[in-house]
């Protein structure tokens, strides 16, 4: 049995989305952030993540933008619903 401090094995924490290989990385930052834009509305978005703001997709960035815009919004990207199921079968079969 689990206790209430043990990390959900599903969940994927900000640093196991950085460690993916560059493809299934990219696969997830763009599969997160259209989910984001579509649960939140794209004007939300846009006041937290300027790229969002300028107009720009996620698939235009750069591997190295969206390492930073993770690292930068931590908060966003490192929420539990990013688990396993939910993100990895998109990122990595995509």
């Amino acid at each position: 049995m689990r206790s209430m401090g043990d990390a959900d094995p599903l969940t994927l924490t900000v640093e196991q989305l950085q460690c993916l290989p560059e493809d299934g990385f990219r696969r997830a930052f763009c599969e997160i952030v259209d989910t984001l834009i579509g649960d939140y509305g794209e004007t939300v978005m846009a006041e937290e993540m300027d790229f969002i703001a300028e107009g720009r997709s996620p698939y235009e960035l750069a591997t190295e933008e969206m390492r930073a815009v993770m690292t930068a919004h931590e908060h966003w990207f490192g929420l539990p619903q990013w688990g396993a199921i939910r993100v990895l079968p998109r990122a990595i079969h995509a």
